[in-house]
């Protein structure tokens, strides 16, 4: 009989916006297949959140959930395990990973160009990309796999006795490490029949490329779907990229550092890093907004910033922090990758040669959002066992006043990578 091995994959991704300013970036454009896997990843976290926000949607016995996610994180940490999936399980990731049309070879060539662009571009050093593969010291990978994960993933490869209590503190170890110690429990145990674990981790850290003043902070009244709080809101006047359409108000907050080494004609603005607050207006709400929310949609109201240049005004925004934790599974199933966890019928032979399939998809994150800048962080972990349209653009001076549920994204303009997406629906 066939040893029946699980694969254990936890990506850890965390991102310092807070303290400190990140150097220059050398290269501004990347080509059209490595943007192409960069809209996959967008298309896929997209659907993932929909599903997510949907599902936490607050009734009478249910609380408001504020909801964060990486889509560029899910995607690299299940690209990897696509690089040892064969038959209908890789028919079955590509879907759901929005991958079709493309080649193994076109996906991890542009991984790596994106990977690239945050590592061998900064010279301070204070963006850092780092993966690793912890194998069962009794187990041997395939070598096509082991090199695609440590050429085009500059992944560290460890053979490593994971039935060892001292296991999951070195791997714990490692993950605070590349994280700036934010990240210190990711693996909690490991099953005696797990084959390995691929871990992922991202540090970044920068300020707001404009502070808020603190003195300027107060609290002012937060409304939610269900009911009121006050809540310390914070405050500033400048130029910014904004626009306003019937159903909603958004503006960009760019982040200090990671500036284009040459000026974009494309974009006005020269800096790459920026938090997109989208506002539905009292009429519309945070719930329709989600609902017709589409990539085709997001990518229009992307260029629409490009086109549009600066205005001034005024934007209050709610100081926030929170946690968001979710197991994947069911919902990664709904969306076409239920092959992949089922031991009977996953093919991930290109791995280890021997039977295996995805128990479990963990996602964890964290943001923090105050006067300084961003700090957050995702951690993704699965298991796997072996055997609108705009309307109106006013370029008067505005005043947006953010009291009230909305949707974010933290978005790489030279890349086009959505790095983190979510919702506030109570700020805490």
């Amino acid at each position: 009989m066939k040893t029946r091995y699980f694969l254990a994959i936890c990506l850890i991704m965390m991102f310092l916006f807070n303290i400190a300013e990140v150097g220059n970036a050398a290269n501004e454009a990347t080509d059209s297949s490595e943007k192409t896997v960069v809209s996959a990843s967008t298309k896929f976290g997209i659907k993932l959140f929909k599903q997510l926000f949907s599902s936490e949607l607050p009734g009478q016995k249910k609380k408001p959930v504020n909801i964060l996610i990486s889509p560029v994180g899910i995607s690299m940490a299940l690209s990897m395990a696509y690089n040892g999936s064969d038959g209908d399980t890789k028919k079955a990731m590509e879907q759901t990973l929005e991958l079709e049309g493309l080649r193994l070879n076109e996906i991890n060539t542009s991984n790596k160009e994106l990977l690239n662009q945050y590592v061998n571009n900064i010279s301070t050093g204070q963006i850092s990309i780092a993966n690793s593969l912890w194998v069962a010291k009794d187990r041997e990978l395939k070598e096509t796999f082991v090199s695609q994960t440590t050429d085009y993933y500059f992944a560290e490869i460890e053979n490593i006795d994971l039935n060892s209590p001292k296991t999951v503190k070195t791997i714990n170890s490692w993950v605070s490490d590349k994280t700036g110690g934010k990240i210190q429990d990711i693996v909690d145990s490991i099953s005696e029949d797990t084959l390995m674990l691929i871990i992922n981790a991202v540090y970044f850290k920068s300020n707001w490329a404009k502070e808020f003043n603190k003195n300027a902070t107060e609290k002012r009244t937060f409304y939610m779907l269900q009911g009121e709080k006050k809540h310390q809101m914070m405050w500033q006047s400048g130029t910014y990229r904004y626009f306003r359409t019937n159903q909603f108000q958004t503006i960009a907050l760019p982040y200090k550092g990671l500036e284009y080494s040459v000026p974009r004609q494309s974009i006005n603005n020269t800096k790459r890093l920026c938090l997109y607050i989208f506002l539905p207006e009292k009429n519309y709400g945070i719930k329709q907004f989600c609902d017709n929310l589409s990539y085709d949609n997001l990518c229009q109201w992307m260029i629409q910033y490009r086109q549009l240049g600066y205005n001034e005004g005024q934007i209050t925004l709610p100081k926030f922090t929170f946690s968001f934790k979710k197991e994947l599974k069911t919902y990664l199933s709904e969306m076409g990758m239920a092959e992949a966890f089922n031991p009977l019928k996953a093919n991930f032979n290109k791995m280890a040669g021997s039977q295996a399939w995805i128990d479990r998809v963990i996602h964890q994150t964290f943001i923090e959002v105050n006067e300084s800048g961003t700090e957050a962080a995702a951690a993704t972990r699965a298991n796997i066992l072996e055997g609108i349209v705009i309307t109106e653009i006013s370029k008067e001076p505005f005043n947006m006043v953010v009291d009230r549920p909305f949707f974010f994204v933290i978005h790489d303009d030279s890349t086009e990578a959505i790095l983190f997406m979510g919702t506030v629906m109570e700020p805490q």
